[in-house]
This record gives structure tokens, sequence and C-alpha cells, in this order.
């Protein structure tokens, strides 16, 4: 029994460790900024479609001060929207929001993201690059504090996903669903 018993405190553990290993985030070798980009095929959908839908996403997720950018560079249109998403509320962590910058480009057929610029709104209504706070020596700080860096890289890693995955969703659904004879109008 005693046996068995210290596996499972040895798998629970080791567990909870690898939790708080994760990889460190993609940093953009020539600004430094924590930095995701990621091309997504989009067979069927044409490039105007996706334009009508990458400004409704915008116009949802954007900081209402700092409306969208759209711009059309040599057939790629570029939209540049400040995004700003709420965190789950914590009693681990101060922060309150995130902000990113993210810069969609669409073409026939496919788009790229790129999201970097990212800053965490506390709950005193301080501002905080995300670089400052998961970026740096992970093997310094009491056990509590590797938690709570593990505990924001985690949140973090889930917020940013979530906003990949809105954007995805919101440029691959039809804003209207079609009449029933089949026509758009």
């Amino acid at each position: 029994m005693k046996t068995l018993f210290t596996l499972l405190l040895l798998v629970t553990a080791g567990r909870s460790w690898a939790q708080e290993a994760l990889p460190p985030p993609p940093v953009d070798v020539n600004t430094g900024l924590i930095t995701y980009t990621e091309v997504v095929p989009t067979s069927g959908v044409t490039q105007a479609t996706m334009l009508a839908r990458a400004k409704v996403w915008a116009n949802r997720v954007s900081i209402p001060a700092k409306p969208p950018l759209i711009v059309n560079e040599m057939g790629t249109d570029v939209l540049v929207v400040a995004v700003s998403q709420l965190l789950p509320a914590d009693a681990l962590l101060s922060t309150t929001r995130l902000y990113l910058l993210a810069q969609v480009s669409l073409r026939e057929g496919r788009y790229q993201y790129r999201f970097e610029e990212f800053t965490f709104e506390t709950n005193v209504a301080t501002f905080v690059p995300v670089e400052q706070t998961l970026l740096g020596n992970n093997s310094t700080g009491t056990k509590n504090e590797k938690k709570i860096l593990a505990h924001a890289r985690a949140q973090f890693e889930q917020a940013v996903g979530q906003a990949a995955a809105t954007l995805r969703a919101s440029l691959l659904t039809p804003l209207a669903p079609p009449l029933a004879n089949g026509t758009d109008w």
C-alpha cells in the first residue's frame, strides 16, 4: 500500500511539474516581442467574403477608441486591429484584460494572422508588457512565484488560443445563412 501511495504521489508531483514547464513562448528575433503567427487555408471562401467577415470580427474585438485599419497591398487586404480580451476572473493573478495588436492579411484561399505587442492590464489599471511578466530567468524566485508565473503563462496561452479560434470561426462562418431557396437574396 505504501508503494502504491508513493507511486501516486510521484505521478501527481510529476504531472504538476510538467504543467509548470511550458516551452517558452515564440519570440520574434527582430523585435524581441512575443509573436504568434499562422497561415490558415480557407478553401471555398473568397477574399472579399473574408474581408467582410474580418471587419465584423474586428469591430467586435477592437478597443472602442481605436478603430480597425484596413489597407490593400498588392492584392492582399490587410486589417490591423488593437484587440481587447477579458481574462477569466482569477484569485491567483491580478491581471484582468489582455491587449494585443492583430494583423490579418487576406488572400484568395488563405489568411495569415500575426498577434504581437501583448499587454496585461491589472486590476489596479496598470499596464504591463507580457514580455516583462513571462520572459526572463524563471529559475529564480520562490516556489509560489514560479507557480504564479506558470499559471499566468497558461492563462496567456489560453487567451491567445481563444483569440485565434475566434478569428478562425469569424472568417470561416457565413455572416448570414442562405435563404431556403438557396439564394443569397
